[in-house]
């Protein structure tokens, strides 16, 4: 397994991702304090880049149909977060205010 180092470091970041999310929530429910969405986006974005780091390695070394499915499920997620991003940014610069 080629991609053991993307795995570790995608497995420890997404923890610490979960970790820090759940501590600002619990922070937010308790104090008050807004949820820094900067730092969660960040560690997040380190997370899905080692993930998809991990998928494009195995398959360069072991190029089957599962690792095509792992792949394609990690330039999917990629592909969604990216929609997402754009969809936010459309939204901040139009608000809704509730018509069509």
């Amino acid at each position: 397994m080629h991609s053991i180092y993307f795995i570790g470091y995608g497995g420890f970041i997404t923890a610490s991702a979960l970790l820090m999310a759940a501590a600002f929530y619990s922070r937010f429910k308790r104090r008050g304090t807004p949820i820094n969405y900067t730092s969660l986006a960040l560690v997040s974005g380190l997370a899905l880049f080692m993930w998809t780091g991990a998928a494009l390695t195995e398959y360069v070394y072991n190029p089957s149909a599962v690792t095509a499915g792992f792949v394609i499920v990690a330039l999917a997620v990629w592909f969604s977060v990216g929609v997402v991003w754009q969809v936010k940014a459309y939204l901040k610069r139009h608000p809704m205010d509730g018509t069509l």
